[in-house]
């Protein structure tokens, strides 16, 4: 008798199993379908005609009525979904859309906890966009706050959410866990703590050491205040900093602050899509030095006067900048 009830308890759990499997493929092939329309259009303002047209994986999906079924294809579909605004070719939109964030939240929200979620998770963390996911905040919550899975990413992306002083404090405990040594001073900037804010931006004005200074506009950036904004952006005429590797790449610090304020302002091309395009060609013309002078000097006079069109602020340099960044291949004395 009880060797019979474990048989029918091992042949419940199967049934179990397989119906919460085809329960997730079902609302993950959903919310794909649902798309159709957006997935299958040619992306608008693209001058890469590589990426204008739609991808060859949806077109396939939709023609043939795929339903994804298993790991293997779901890999395909994400991997699409990234390039829509992942891709280093010239003139490339670099920036996900809305429509983009969205689905892939909303895939994340019905996989299994594997290697592919992670990877998917840490993708949407490091192509953030403060402004979209603070405005779909109620979205991204309940597509990664399921209770189960409190991984450091998820509490990562949560904070650049809008949260409430109560959020905020449970937030708070949650990260604990991660951090035993004290939070980053970002993550209390984003917990509300305004002494952070003081502390952050005079170990800035006062840090000159490259690598640190590095650190430190990676955490005014996450930090995303106003004040840690303009400190970047006044930071263009105060800091001149450079590293030089010889092969490998060089950079002045500004390359640094430059990507963090277009990562604080994902919809201007020139800090996104036409600084790719300048990094492009700084590469391909590495022993020309007149025309990489002349290169950087023209994007350095693009980015200052942006500069003054947005926030009034005229850029005086420490001293005339020739230098933003370069690629050597082969070592040179």
């Amino acid at each position: 008798m009880e060797k019979h009830c474990i048989i029918f308890l091992l042949a419940v759990i199967i049934v179990s199993t397989k119906n919460i499997n085809a329960t997730k493929w079902n609302s993950i092939n959903n919310a794909i379908r649902k798309e159709k329309q957006y997935l299958l259009q040619n992306k608008t303002g693209c001058r890469n005609s590589l990426k204008k047209n739609p991808d060859s994986t949806f077109i396939r999906y939709f023609k043939n009525n795929d339903s994804i079924s298993d790991n293997k294809y779901l890999q395909i579909i994400i991997t699409a979904l990234r390039k829509r605004g992942c891709c280093k070719s010239k003139y490339c939109n670099t920036i996900l859309e809305e429509s983009e964030i969205k689905l892939l939240f909303e895939i994340y929200s019905y996989m299994d906890h594997n290697t592919i979620s992670s990877r998917l998770l840490n993708f949407l963390y490091e192509r953030r966009n403060y402004e979209l996911y603070k405005k779909n905040t109620l979205f991204i919550k309940k597509s990664i706050m399921d209770g189960i899975d409190l991984s450091q990413t998820k509490m990562l992306i949560y904070i650049l959410c809008d949260l409430d002083k109560q959020e905020k404090e449970e937030i708070r405990k949650k990260l604990g866990v991660f951090f035993n040594d004290g939070f980053p001073l970002y993550i209390r900037i984003r917990l509300g703590e305004k002494e952070a804010q003081d502390t952050l931006l005079q170990m800035y004005e006062k840090e000159t050491d490259f690598e640190k200074l590095k650190k430190l506009i990676e955490q005014l950036e996450l930090a995303g205040t106003k004040r840690c904004e303009m400190a970047l952006v006044n930071s263009l005429g105060t800091k001149d900093q450079e590293q030089h590797s010889k092969p490998g790449y060089s950079y002045s610090i500004k390359f640094f602050i430059i990507q963090a304020l277009g990562k604080l302002n994902p919809n201007v091309s020139l800090l996104n899509d036409n600084f790719k395009d300048y990094q492009l060609e700084m590469e391909q013309y590495t022993t020309r030095y007149e025309i990489n002078k002349q290169l950087t000097k023209d994007f350095y006079q693009k980015v200052y006067e942006w500069v003054k069109n947005k926030y009034g602020k005229e850029i005086k340099e420490l001293k005339e900048t020739e230098f933003l960044y370069s690629y050597w291949l082969f070592r040179t004395k």
